[in-house]
């Protein structure tokens, strides 16, 4: 007899997820929501629906609902920034 599977078992149905990334030529950030069923799988959907190659880096991939910069999902700016530009611009934390 088969065992019954929810539709929250990962191993049986796609999820909605964000990767985030930036490439390293420019240092220019990407977000890229993505349909998978784990999250190795995300960052390959990723790579091959973009086309990307070596230059993109792959930081996180997020599961769940989509994240949107400015609804819970915050980014320094269009490009990486370090810690110590933000300490010395007092710009960084006044909100907007």
């Amino acid at each position: 007899m088969r065992p019954k599977t929810s539709v929250h078992d990962k191993k049986y149905y796609m999820w909605s997820c964000t990767v985030i990334g930036y490439y390293e030529s420019t240092g220019q950030i990407f977000c890229h929501h993505v349909q998978a069923k784990d999250g190795s799988l995300a960052f390959r959907a990723c790579a091959e629906a973009r086309n990307m190659g070596e230059d993109a880096i792959f930081v996180a991939c997020i599961e769940g609902q989509y994240m949107h910069e400015g609804e819970g999902l915050y980014l320094p700016g269009s490009a990486v920034v370090d810690a110590q530009t933000v300490l010395d611009q007092p710009e960084f934390g006044e909100g907007t």
